[in-house]
């Protein structure tokens, strides 16, 4: 939402220097001053003029009755005349521009009023101003109330929209983030979506289509799509963002490149969280656990305060229980997913992510199925179950799992890898064969993909075909235990 409120700020440069006569000022002074900070023509009257005891000035908005205040200091009448033609003129611009500068308790009171006059589409806005409130205040849970009155009322306001996306990605509820996101990239596309900056309003598709690709598995489109926004104007599409979708292509050496062109701290001097929880996933899927449990001790003190509760329990911990649990704290690891929502998709699965390295299979499966049953959409649980079974020993049950991940998520590259290693296990490498060279469309640079590929090639009597997978395997990234794997198998071609 911060993009939509730079037209509120006053641009210091065009500041009214008013020389006040000795019995008063021109009133179209003030119109000037007022119309550089609202941005459109606005027609007021009105007169300052000196008292005894200092200054009084009294503003007219279009036919409305004045309003007159008292004081000393012509800034500060000036300002305070300004806001009250503001709230007269354009209530809800005006509730916004209080929430997005620190009064959120003044700009939530003008926007409630509101909510209670006028027709359907305008006490939407009214609560799409609620939610950019709720924004402010970090309130995701009030969000979701407000952006769908909004959307009840009327459900061509695209802002409202962008009210229940922001939160159903700040809760991380996948299956509403997918649903949400597609009537969003609809109205992108029929023009009722709109910004004031010309580049972000024609990367919208790109940046909708990108969330999309990223709740079905499909990373290396969603890096495509991001590609379109080579400035990094949109926020899925940023490097700290990109880094973690890198990371889930399975491209590390790209992940770790874009962590190093993010910046440790933010324009108000405070530690960039994002960067931390970034480098926590990155480490995870490199298998560097020791270093993603340091990571995350990092990203508990730079999340510690209670507007970043939320994304320290959504966008952190989730990773963090399953890092501590890969370095065998498995009770440190139950203890840090037990305290993530209910509700959080990625939390729940999370817990299941451990319980699994557990070797507690059904508690295993608990979890996956919970979240696997409220995101019919969502390949991603149906993924980490068919992992769970695989290490438990039931092959068929995994490929089972792989092929409903795969029905959901035809671009996702990891339940298409493990169906892969699944069928080596099965004694039928020449079935794996296929499934390797589908994922690799979709994960090119997954250095255990081509390995596992090799292996396969390997046992069906390709020599030639093995050595090349184990060329490129050897080339891109692997974890200590694939190198080690690589060292008994990749020779024997």
């Amino acid at each position: 939402f911060a993009q939509d409120f730079s037209a509120y700020h006053a641009d210091a440069a065009k500041d009214v220097r008013v020389e006040i006569p000795d019995t008063g000022v021109s009133i179209g002074e003030l119109n000037r001053y007022l119309q550089g900070w609202l941005g459109h023509e606005t027609h007021v009257s009105g007169e300052l003029v000196r008292t005894p005891s200092g200054l009084s000035l009294t503003v007219r908005y279009g036919d409305q009755p004045g309003m007159t205040l008292d004081g000393a200091d012509l800034k500060s009448l000036v300002e305070k005349s300004a806001e009250a033609v503001f709230r007269a003129g354009q209530p809800l611009r005006f509730a916004d521009y209080l929430s997005s500068h620190g009064r959120t308790a003044q700009g939530r009171a003008v926007a409630e009023a509101e909510t209670r006059t006028g027709d359907n589409a305008h006490r939407a806005q009214a609560y799409v101003s609620l939610g950019v409130n709720d924004y402010w205040t970090g309130d995701s849970r009030a969000m979701a109330a407000d952006g769908g009155m909004a959307v009840r009322l009327d459900p061509d306001n695209g802002l409202a929209w962008y009210i229940l996306e922001a939160f159903s990605n700040n809760l991380d509820h996948e299956e509403e983030n997918f649903r949400v996101t597609q009537t969003m990239l609809r109205l992108a596309k029929e023009g009722k979506l709109t910004s004031q900056n010309a580049d972000v309003a024609r990367l919208m598709p790109a940046e909708f289509q990108s969330i999309l690709d990223l709740l079905k598995g499909d990373f290396q489109g969603a890096i495509e799509n991001c590609k379109a926004d080579m400035t990094g104007r949109l926020g899925n599409c940023a490097a700290v963002s990109l880094s973690s979708i890198y990371g889930s292509a399975h491209d590390l050496a790209g992940a770790r490149f874009l962590l190093t062109q993010s910046p440790a701290r933010r324009s108000n001097g405070t530690v960039n969280a994002d960067l931390i929880f970034a480098k926590v996933q990155v480490d995870l899927l490199a298998g560097d656990y020791a270093n993603a449990v340091n990571a995350s001790k990092q990203g508990e003190q730079a999340s510690s305060s209670p507007a970043l509760s939320l994304d320290r329990d959504v966008f952190l911990r989730p990773f963090e229980a399953e890092a501590m649990a890969r370095t065998g704290d498995i009770a440190g690891g139950r203890k840090i997913a037990a305290a993530t929502p209910d509700d959080c998709d990625t939390c729940q699965r999370a817990r299941g992510r451990v319980e699994m390295l557990a070797r507690n299979w059904s508690a295993a499966a608990h979890w996956f199925a919970i979240v696997s049953k409220r995101t019919p959409s969502i390949p991603l649980a149906d993924s980490d179950w068919g992992m769970m079974l695989m290490a438990k020993g039931d092959l068929n049950g995994a490929i089972a799992k792989f092929d409903s991940a795969n029905q959901k998520g035809p671009h996702f590259a990891d339940p298409l890898e493990m169906w892969g290693e699944a069928l080596i296990a099965k004694n039928r490498s020449d079935l794996a064969l296929a499934k390797f060279a589908e994922a690799e469309k979709y994960a090119p640079k997954w250095g255990r993909l081509h390995l596992k590929w090799g292996e396969a090639l390997l046992w069906s009597g390709d020599k030639n075909g093995a050595a090349k997978q184990f060329a490129a395997a050897r080339s891109l990234y692997l974890t200590s235990p694939e190198t080690r794997e690589c060292a008994k198998l990749c020779d024997k071609s």
